[in-house]
């Protein structure tokens, strides 16, 4: 189930999508039922969150940014969580994406290099290079 809403940040009104219930069967997690959903619920806003809430529904880790087109890339904003565990929960949850999303852009944060968490990085480059949604790392200090 989806509705769609509104964050108030500061003075700004930003209008979101939200996925706020997904029930599915065995039969249909293993068709991806749920990562569609969410997909769709991305593509329809070009700028748009998603994210966890707690049994009290406070929000306590999410992912905001937006689309170039609706296969991507994504430029990730904002990532918000409290601890390692919810961080590997936001990544997992956009490498679940990767069925309909072709390339997501963050900014690493300070503590984890990405890079380490990627089999095979630098294959992956080689392979992207050139191609509309290249795999690539840049740093800046």
């Amino acid at each position: 189930m989806s509705v769609p809403g509104n964050i108030l940040h500061l003075q700004d009104e930003i209008s979101t999508g939200i996925v706020s219930a997904v029930t599915s069967s065995l039969i249909a997690r293993k068709q991806g039922l749920a990562s569609r959903l969410t997909a769709k619920i991305v593509a329809e806003d070009a700028e748009s969150g998603l994210g966890y809430r707690d049994d009290l529904g406070e929000l306590t880790h999410f992912v905001w940014g937006e689309r170039k087109k609706e296969s991507g890339p994504y430029k990730i904003s904002y990532l918000a969580y409290r601890d390692r565990e919810q961080f590997l929960e936001l990544l997992a949850f956009l490498k679940g994406l990767g069925d309909q999303i072709h390339c997501v852009q963050l900014v690493e944060p300070a503590h984890v290099q990405i890079q380490d968490m990627i089999n095979e990085p630098f294959r992956h480059q080689k392979l992207s290079k050139g191609n509309e949604f290249q795999e690539f790392n840049k740093a800046q200090a």
